[in-house]
């Protein structure tokens, strides 16, 4: 569904459910939308405006003096208040019930718990994806180094369990830890509910020590593949740092979003997401990729997931790839620097490559069904077209 048509599809989700038209999903399916950040809830709010007339959001209030006036106004009994018509009664009704916590959880209780978007915010903005080692950073902001190509991490039962044998705790209590995977390495880690977490090259994860909030969240900046455990009661939501969520309940999906990259991507293998970008919402099944380009409009498209976490098997599977993306993920899956033109880059390529194989393994067999040549010059790599 392109933007368009899902702002539409908001909207008409929003006049049924003022309306006190709306079925249990529609229900769900909207408070899943709002959930998700405060610019929905603010967006409803003004659509309300619009469909019931009400005076209360006039500029001369305030947004929060006005959700109060609007709230106390709405929660008036009904022998002091003015009849309504029947329809705008229960619109206002399912707003408040829909809303009023939301809202006060999104706007009015910012500092009731911990916010993993601002808390991601006040790290510096860049690490050094260079490293030669897989750092875990604690709340206590004392670290632990992984010299191993990939890093095994598990919460459990209040302990940390790295590679299947060190032993560390952390306070649960606290607020967030880091995973950070430099390029040339990845790493494993299960979360204290049971989520399973893979971490691609140059990837960056802050997640919580224990999922004690409503919903659990954490952030990436980079590429993982999730199988999250399930809990209808706790919705699960990735945050990155290129403006794009994720929610589910549980599932099987990867996520694209390195910092400043050209490329947005959620592929779902099973179960089904939604992902909100630009207060936009779309709605994958099995077998969909939802990607955006170089800051273009988001589609959403068939594609057999297998090509998109085969990387977590330790392959790379390919399907008339364009070859600046392949290079792009070999330089960060290997940790090595590349050089090449927009002729190099737009080839397209199909095939399967073993990653556990060395780089110069993997450029030669590029370079058998491409037609390129490369050479290697004080540690960088430069490709040409035959």
């Amino acid at each position: 569904m392109n933007m368009k048509l899902q702002e539409e599809h908001i909207k008409s989700l929003l006049i049924r459910f003022f309306s006190g038209k709306a079925d249990s999903s529609e229900k769900d399916e909207l408070l899943a939308w709002l959930h998700q950040s405060k610019e929905n809830v603010d967006y409803s709010i003004s659509c309300y405006k619009k469909w019931s007339g009400d005076k209360i959001f006039e500029n001369h209030f305030g947004k929060e003096e006005g959700w109060r006036r609007f709230v106390a106004i709405i929660s008036r009994p009904v022998k002091r208040r003015i009849v309504l018509r029947r329809s705008i009664y229960y619109g206002m009704t399912a707003v408040v019930v829909l809303m009023i916590g939301l809202y006060g959880y999104l706007r009015l209780l910012p500092s009731s718990h911990p916010d993993i978007m601002k808390f991601a915010q006040t790290l510096s903005g860049s690490v050094d994806m260079r490293s030669s080692t897989v750092k875990l950073v604690l709340s206590s902001d004392s670290m632990l180094t992984f010299n191993t190509k990939a890093a095994n991490i598990q919460y459990k039962s209040g302990r940390i369990i790295c590679n299947s044998n060190q032993t560390v705790s952390d306070d649960a209590s606290a607020a967030f830890n880091q995973l950070i995977v430099p390029f040339g390495h990845s790493s494993n880690l299960t979360l204290s509910d049971g989520t399973r977490i893979w971490l691609n090259a140059g990837t960056r994860l802050i997640y919580p020590v224990s999922f004690k909030e409503k919903t659990r969240e954490i952030y990436v900046e980079g590429e993982i593949y999730l199988e999250v455990a399930h809990d209808a009661d706790h919705p699960f939501i990735v945050r990155t740092s290129q403006n794009m969520d994720v929610r589910v309940l549980g599932t099987h999906f990867d996520v694209k979003a390195y910092r400043g990259g050209p490329l947005q991507r959620v592929v779902l293998v099973s179960g089904s997401v939604q992902v909100s970008q630009n207060n936009a919402l779309a709605k994958l099944l099995p077998n969909e990729m939802y990607e955006v380009r170089n800051g273009g409009s988001a589609v959403v498209k068939q594609v057999d997931p297998s090509y998109y976490i085969s990387w977590t098997k330790g392959l790379y599977l390919t399907n008339d790839e364009r070859l600046g993306d392949i290079f792009s993920d070999l330089m960060k899956y290997y940790g090595v620097d590349m050089k090449y033109d927009a002729s190099v880059s737009s080839l397209r390529c199909s095939g399967k490559l073993d990653l556990k194989d060395n780089f110069e393994s993997v450029m030669k067999a590029i370079s058998e069904t491409a037609p390129i040549v490369y050479n290697r010059n004080n540690n960088k790599y430069y490709v040409h077209l035959k």
